[in-house]
């Protein structure tokens, strides 16, 4: 901490973001404060042990166990004060000290068997809850190049040319490098997807190669797939037995989950929905009724709750265009959200929609089946439809 009384200043705080080695120093010797362990001991614990990562290390392992490339390397490199020379010239440590703190920002030894591991834990939420690691993965400041931002502490890229529709996808990325090692974890966490790159050789640009080669092959065969099992999930017909109310979903790779019609006791709904959004936005072109998950459950367990949206196309012919693409939709009507829809499967597939505001059940009615219907219609009360709501991660 002493160091940073001598550290020039790179721009005001909260003006921008830039990367900086010293202040993960600092983030050690906070972690080190809170948990009153030293920083090395606080990620053995509550990281490397929890999601079993038992061939990382901070220290230089047995060679037997090491790539170790011909090329002019960092193998045997001390990363503690030898490493840090700005520390030491800064800081009254003692020399174990500085070795312990500068471990925040240098390196660790490991193998990609336990990267894929600290992967795994991020994206199933063994280390953080489903909201923490949604906080935590969310930028905090940009970049000068628009498709960029910073995390705490993730490179955060979004591009839009691999998704068939153009919708953007957002990957997490974490890289560093010494002499002949390079290293590289990717999260895309719409696709619970991670990708964890070790290099070692004279060629520490073939990572970037690596990482472009993985992610043109990878992303598009992924969302083909989510694809293929989303329509099989969710295309289908939904009627209620005792009135006149129905909904069709389809499934593209261009529209996502899309509502084709939509029938509430005889009136077309779709239609409804678009005078709401007149009377809030004032009017304009309104897209695709779509719907989108949240993540969250009806406290039974069962029903995965989902949002109503109108997707507009995208357009450029002015500046405006590009904002507010998507506007979900939240209006109250009674105790419920005029866009709620509950979902319950059986199986893999829904095998049945509750429309909380308009109090009704929607049962899947198989193709060519039409005549045979589900036990759908108004839902008992007791169950869910005048209770409070309570929902789960």
């Amino acid at each position: 901490m002493e160091a940073l009384k001598y550290s020039t200043p790179a721009f005001e705080p909260y003006e921008r973001s830039t990367y900086s080695n010293l202040n993960f120093v600092v983030l050690g010797e906070v972690l080190s404060r809170v948990t009153n362990l030293s920083s090395a001991q606080a990620v053995e614990e509550h990281i490397l042990n929890v999601v079993d990562m038992p061939n990382t290390y901070f220290k230089k392992p047995s060679d037997s166990i090491g790539a170790i490339p011909v090329a002019n390397n960092a193998w045997r490199d001390n990363y503690g004060p030898t490493s840090a020379p700005y520390v030491i010239r800064w800081s009254r440590l003692p020399l174990s000290d500085i070795a312990d703190t500068s471990n925040s920002s240098h390196g660790m030894f490991s193998s990609t068997n336990d990267l894929t591991k600290l992967v795994r834990g991020i994206l199933s939420h063994r280390l953080l809850t489903p909201v923490q690691t949604h906080a935590w993965l969310k930028p905090r400041s940009f970049m000068a190049e628009i498709h960029s931002s910073y995390g705490m502490p993730w490179e955060i890229q979004r591009i839009d040319t691999l998704s068939a529709d153009g919708h953007t996808i957002d990957i997490y990325k974490k890289g560093g490098g010494c002499a002949a090692y390079g290293s590289h974890i990717l999260l895309i966490p719409e696709y619970d997807l991670g990708i964890t790159i070790l290099t070692a050789g004279d060629h520490l640009a073939a990572v970037a190669s690596l990482v472009e080669i993985m992610l043109t092959i990878t992303l598009p065969e992924l969302e083909r797939i989510q694809i293929e099992q989303a329509r099989d999930e969710y295309s289908g017909y939904f009627k209620a037995s005792e009135l006149k109310s129905s909904m069709t979903l389809e499934v593209s790779a261009k529209t996502g989950v899309t509502i084709t019609e939509w029938i509430s006791n005889g009136t077309d709904f779709v239609n409804v929905y678009k005078k709401v959004q007149n009377v809030i936005s004032g009017g304009g072109e309104h897209g695709q009724l779509m719907l989108r998950p949240t993540g969250m459950r009806h406290e039974d367990g069962g029903g995965e709750l989902w949002m109503v949206f109108f997707q507009k196309e995208k357009k450029r012919k002015y500046v405006g265009d590009d904002y507010c693409l998507q506007d979900i939709l939240g209006e109250p009507y009674g105790e419920h959200s005029l866009g709620e829809v509950l979902m319950y499967r059986e199986g893999s597939k829904v095998a049945g929609l509750h429309l909380g505001a308009l109090r009704v059940d929607l049962k899947r009615v198989e193709v060519g089946r039409q005549g045979v219907e589900g036990e759908g219609g108004e839902r008992d009360a007791n169950r869910m439809g005048n209770s409070p709501k309570k929902w789960q991660t």
